[in-house]
């Protein structure tokens, strides 16, 4: 129906703000204000638009702020990576009500980690009061190639087993009506840190940087997923320096500079570590070791990115991930490398920054892309009574 689409673009205009005015939304649909109200009146009667208050009036009655309604329903989110998996329980505008991280190796594979992330969403229910009658929509990122459209992932170089795998199946089998929505890990970064860290910029680069290495685009405020949903794939660039990596290749940035190659060279040394984190926890209590892996890391990450800023010209290049916890550990050599790597004309173009979110960025963005799939057209009409 003409009238789904129209309430899914007012939704559209609303979640891309904390709160938009009635004037805001006549300026910003180009509808007639009659169809405006209406579309509204619908979406408020359904539970799912409330008043969040009046904004400072220039002169004349204060204009009335709307925004989504919080309790309308609960969004799950689901941030797996490759040794370590944080999910979260979210209200209907995004905002965690409550999240945990745990250690969970993604090469188990489907039949273990999936379960796993299910028994935990679980937990996060109960202990906020909710109940999966109440669950409208899950987000999951994962550190592979996923093609986005079919939901899928596509021969992910680091996760035995789940090639083809669809999440829905084994997160939420007893309701298929729910959306369940799958995409690249570093995309859901991306979208969880422009749309609630910095909303303001339009074209950035998102580094992930954990036991493997991630990129996304946001270009012109929205995420670029590439021709098949398969774009970001910064830890398989090919580098001169590169060795056997676990994708079956060699030459792979990832080879050396992911934190999964760190680790492994400090185990070779006597070192006690399995996560990103135990590689960051060591060099932060100065191993000399460690601290080296990761400068030599950062330059060679660098080096790569040059290249990225060269095609794409962001403005800003976040970075993110485990591995970032390192702090200045990391990121003073890719600044480095970057500054003596771009041409002349591109330097001062763009900033190098630590993500505003930290470890809640990935499952904030996992929450805002279940939030986009419910209030598309084709899950709307379930909760909507539309009028022509």
């Amino acid at each position: 129906m003409a009238s789904l689409d129209d309430l899914s673009q007012v939704l559209a205009v609303v979640r891309g703000t904390t709160s938009v005015t009635r004037t805001e939304l006549f300026a910003e649909l180009g509808w007639s204000r009659v169809t405006v109200r209406r579309r509204i009146d619908e979406l408020v009667a359904a539970g799912i638009l409330e008043s969040v208050g009046a904004r400072r009036s220039t002169g004349g009655r204060p204009p009335q702020s709307l925004g989504l309604r919080p309790g309308f329903g609960v969004l799950l989110a689901a941030d797996i990576g490759g040794s370590e998996t944080r999910v979260a329980v979210c209200d209907f505008s995004g905002h965690i009500e409550s999240a945990r991280s745990v250690a969970l190796d993604v090469a188990q594979g489907p039949d273990v980690v999936l379960p796993r992330v299910r028994a935990l969403f679980d937990t996060l229910l109960d202990q906020t009061g909710h109940t999966f009658r109440e669950v409208l929509g899950v987000g999951v990122g994962v550190p592979g190639p996923v093609d986005f459209a079919a939901g899928r992932l596509v021969r992910p170089p680091i996760m035995p087993g789940w090639d083809g795998v669809s999440p829905a199946a084994g997160l939420f089998p007893e309701n298929p009506d729910v959306p369940v929505l799958i995409d690249h890990d570093a995309n859901l970064l991306a979208l969880g840190e422009y749309r609630r860290g910095r909303p303001d910029a339009r074209d950035f680069i998102l580094v992930k940087l954990g036991q493997g290495l991630g990129l996304s685009l946001v270009i012109e405020g929205a995420v670029w997923r590439g021709g098949t949903g398969m774009a970001g794939e910064l830890g398989h660039m090919r580098i001169a320096e590169g060795g056997a990596c676990r994708c079956g290749r060699h030459g792979c940035l990832e080879s050396i500079a992911g934190g999964w190659a760190i680790g492994r060279r400090l185990r070779e040394a006597g070192h006690q570590v399995t996560t990103s984190d135990d590689v960051v926890d060591l060099a932060l209590g100065g191993n000399q070791l460690a601290t080296d892996s990761l400068s030599g890391a950062g330059a060679l990450i660098g080096e790569a990115l040059v290249n990225v800023v060269g095609l794409v010209n962001p403005t800003t290049i976040v970075v993110a991930g485990n591995l970032a916890r390192a702090g200045e550990l990391l990121m003073a050599p890719i600044r480095d490398a970057l500054e003596a790597g771009v041409p002349d004309y591109l330097r001062g173009t763009f900033v190098l920054e630590h993500s505003r979110l930290g470890v809640d960025a990935g499952v904030t963005g996992a929450a805002l892309l279940a939030l986009e799939a419910v209030c598309s057209p084709t899950y709307l009409q379930r909760h909507v009574c539309v009028h022509e």
